[in-house]
């Protein structure tokens, strides 16, 4: 079995930057500790499957809203 790779705190700001420019928006990182908790809650070994660790990133960065325009994404 490999084992996972999880995104990194340099990997994510390049997805958002990727949105930013095809979706219109505010580029830009408002809080790195908050994006750096969301980014370590899938290996906090508390999801059971690589689904719900994606889920729970997906989450934490919704509700932690670390970057400019947090809400309109």
């Amino acid at each position: 079995m490999t084992a996972r790779r999880y995104l990194t705190v340099g990997d994510v700001p390049a997805l958002h930057r990727m949105s930013v420019e095809a979706h219109g928006g505010t580029p830009g990182l408002r809080d790195l500790r908050l994006l750096e908790s969301a980014v370590m809650r899938p290996q906090s070994g508390y999801d059971s499957d690589i689904i719900s660790e994606a889920a729970s990133l997906g989450e934490s960065i919704g509700r932690n809203h670390p970057f400019m325009d947090g809400n309109k994404r």
